[in-house]
């Protein structure tokens, strides 16, 4: 339908405007937020009921798989659509340009955006990720990924480290008491 095609124009106009490296920070976490959303939300499956529309949305807000499928094996054909509508409008591009950016939330909102159009295993969208990530122009995404886990490494061993102090300390004033 003419909507329909108007509402992908239009996510696949925002998903090149949060992409842009030049985009406010602000912009592209809401960007990244909002494209997420679709995937949980599914604006044009018109067989959801309000119930289940009100249970993806707590899935979207615990962060949790967006499937109302309780068992791991049976594919939800719907998200996996989707998935690849929103990956061939520029989501994959979006996730690998947002990782790149200076913005710690930022970056972690588009992680998550790749893990959800990721989610459930599907091949085709793995397929793009491929290809692009084997662009040299791409070798960014992998050094803010590394640092990113550098980071997470050195915030681990910070938090152990303060966690021994505490003990130290109260292990100290068990002693003086």
């Amino acid at each position: 339908s003419t909507f329909a095609n108007k509402s992908l124009n239009l996510l696949k106009q925002l998903m090149s405007f949060i992409g842009d490296k030049d985009c406010d920070s602000l912009v592209q976490l809401t960007g990244l937020q909002v494209i997420r959303a679709v995937l949980y939300m599914r604006p044009d499956d018109s067989k959801l009921t309000d119930d289940q529309r009100e249970a993806l949305f707590n899935l979207f807000t615990d962060n949790a798989a967006p499937s109302l499928s309780n068992q791991q094996n049976e594919r939800d054909k719907d998200l996996t659509a989707l998935q690849l509508v929103l990956a061939r409008l520029g989501a994959v591009d979006v996730v690998i340009s947002c990782v790149e950016s200076s913005d710690s939330d930022v970056r972690l909102a588009a992680l998550q955006l790749g893990v959800t159009v990721l989610e459930g295993g599907n091949r085709r969208v793995q397929d793009m990720f491929a290809a692009a990530l084997s662009q040299p122009s791409n070798q960014g995404f992998f050094v803010n990924i590394r640092e990113l886990f550098d980071q997470c490494i050195d915030d681990m061993k910070e938090a152990k480290r303060k966690e021994k102090r505490m003990q130290a300390e109260r292990a100290s004033n068990t002693k003086k008491a």
